[in-house]
């Protein structure tokens, strides 16, 4: 059975913190050392909480189901919690001892103390390191926040090495003073982790800036009229994100062409993302809006144009329950423009909400993929004129 680079991790950690809390329990008792019998008890939390790690990413990798569809990430973030429990713990049982034998020379043997307290260190310093990069490799909350215990490992086992080194120069009450310093450091260090796991599992907003980005990204689209919701959340090492979009109602019988299309893009310019969810909801409008070329601007008179992009003009009008209202004449904007003047009147007329375009002749070219781009309808018309054209309207 393969065995997960999450798992390895979990593994070497058991057996690593086994081993300094068999050496520091062992030899804190032979030697009647309270700091180091106080941080073989650190060490033992620490073995409940690796095997505890190691149920958590049994249960967070198991599949989404219908009754949880997110998976089971956040039990990292749960895991999370029992490890600040289990530092804050260890944290009050060094203050206790430390208070309970403050002013008393405890130790028989500062030589091997001192000796089995800086192994412990070269062995700490090197899970810290290994523990710090595979976290930030796997983006895992549950190895950070080992990895920030361990931190706390070396520190507290700095302050034996001196409270034990104490006896050297005449300060035996070095050890129970570095018991209790070092209990208040564990304190903090368990409430922040405590606070981010809390947060995770509150569903607190992911980076801001970040959500902005994902925002501007999606707004960015042609076919995105608007974000109306844009969330964040994280499970474990994963982050999610949900993001409601409007788009026209036309563009509905392709939204599933437009929502993996955007789901994609966000992904592969947010790669720490684990799934992107994007939902789709029609513009509702309550017309149609129509537009006509025209060869000149004499009202109802004026004559449809046999061309597109270089008509003078256009007619839009708005079409609901078979009355018309609305009728506008526009000058084209783009008629002294020298190339690619119908891709710049599809672009004019989508940014004016155009939904249907009357030609004489079919079009062609950039053109006709612009409009089609913007979903916009193309009709053929045999009618010359803007009163034949809306005195037969909607029969055209």
């Amino acid at each position: 059975m393969k065995i997960s680079a999450l798992m390895k991790v979990a593994l070497v950690l058991v057996i690593t913190k086994t081993s300094l809390f068999l050496i520091k329990f062992i030899f804190g008792i032979l030697i009647n050392s309270i700091a180091l019998f106080a941080d073989a008890i650190n060490s033992g939390a620490d073995i409940v909480v690796a095997l505890g790690i190691i149920i958590g990413i049994k249960l967070s990798t198991r599949k989404p189901s219908e009754k949880y569809p997110y998976g089971f990430h956040k039990i990292e973030n749960i895991i999370e919690l029992f490890i600040s429990i289990g530092i804050f713990y260890a944290g009050l049982t060094i203050l206790t001892e430390g208070f309970s034998h403050f002013g008393t020379i405890q130790t028989l043997n500062p030589n091997l103390g001192l000796i089995i307290t800086g192994i412990s260190l070269v062995i700490s310093l090197f899970l810290a390191i290994y523990l710090n990069r595979k976290g930030k490799q796997m983006n895992s909350p549950m190895i950070l926040a080992v990895s920030s215990d361990s931190k706390v490992d070396l520190f507290s086992l700095s302050l034996v090495f001196i409270g034990i080194g104490g006896y050297y120069i005449g300060f035996p009450i070095l050890e129970p003073i570095m018991g209790i310093f070092l209990a208040f450091f564990i304190f903090k260090v368990a409430i922040e982790i405590f606070i981010h796991g809390t947060k995770v599992l509150l569903d607190a907003v992911m980076n801001y800036e970040k959500l902005d980005l994902i925002r501007q990204l999606l707004e960015a689209h042609p076919q995105v009229l608007a974000v109306e919701s844009l969330k964040a959340r994280s499970g474990g090492r994963y982050y999610f994100v949900d993001a409601k979009i409007k788009t026209s109602i036309k563009l509905i019988k392709k939204g599933h062409e437009l929502k993996d299309s955007l789901e994609k893009d966000i992904l592969q310019k947010f790669p720490e993302l684990f799934k992107v969810n994007i939902y789709i909801t029609p513009e509702r409008k309550e017309y149609v809006r129509i537009a006509i070329p025209l060869i000149e601007n004499h009202g109802l008179e004026s004559k449809i144009s046999e061309h597109f992009g270089s008509a003078p003009y256009f007619l839009f009008f708005d079409y609901k329950e078979k009355a018309i209202s609305n009728i506008n004449y526009s000058q084209n904007p783009f008629l002294q423009q020298e190339k690619q003047k119908g891709i710049a009147v599809a672009e004019w007329l989508a940014k004016n909400s155009v939904d249907k375009v009357f030609v004489k002749e079919p079009l062609k070219g950039g053109a006709q993929l612009a409009l089609e781009k913007h979903l916009i309808d193309i009709k053929l018309t045999k009618e010359s004129s803007v009163r034949d054209f809306l005195s037969n309207f909607p029969k055209n």
